[in-house]
């Protein structure tokens, strides 16, 4: 009778458990998370437009006159989600950095929405822009806010 080494032992488990752990199902991967959804609401719509075309890429384009207001982006299907990179703010005293401020907006995160705060009277004022990334794991979303002069463009969402 023959004796089974451990040298001859060792790899064939290895084998055996690498081949019974890769899965074929259909299970969801990383990577294969659904895009964000949002419901927009509480905005001034001759102050604020809101559009989904990001220059061609998935994301939305809000638009604030120099009337200003407020906005709240709900996102629909995920419960959490944090601002990934975010251009032109000063992360206000906070731990988490859910807030950042500037001299004509504020930014905030509680739960799944993000409040935009946009300061009224601002004619006179040069066009600025802030560009916003916002993830909520594998997924994110680009955003770009735009201060511009005059009546907002009615481009709808």
């Amino acid at each position: 009778m023959k004796i089974v080494s451990f040298k001859t032992l060792l790899p064939a488990i290895i084998i055996a458990f690498l081949i019974i752990s890769c899965s074929d199902d259909n299970d969801e991967y990383d990577g294969d998370w659904p895009s964000m959804k949002w419901e927009i609401s509480n905005h001034n719509e001759d102050a604020i437009t809101i559009s989904d075309n990001y220059f061609g890429i998935s994301g939305y384009v809000i638009d604030v006159n120099y009337k200003g207001g407020e906005l709240f982006l709900k996102c629909a299907n995920y419960k959490v989600f944090w601002i990934l990179s975010v251009d032109n703010y000063i992360p206000d005293n906070d731990e988490n950095r859910t807030t950042y401020i500037n001299d004509w907006c504020r930014l905030s995160i509680e739960d799944n929405i993000l409040h935009c705060t946009f300061k009224t009277d601002m004619s006179g004022k040069p066009q600025e822009q802030i560009n916003l990334t916002l993830s909520a794991g594998d997924v994110s979303q680009k955003i770009r806010i735009n201060r511009t002069f005059g009546e907002s463009a009615k481009t709808g969402l």
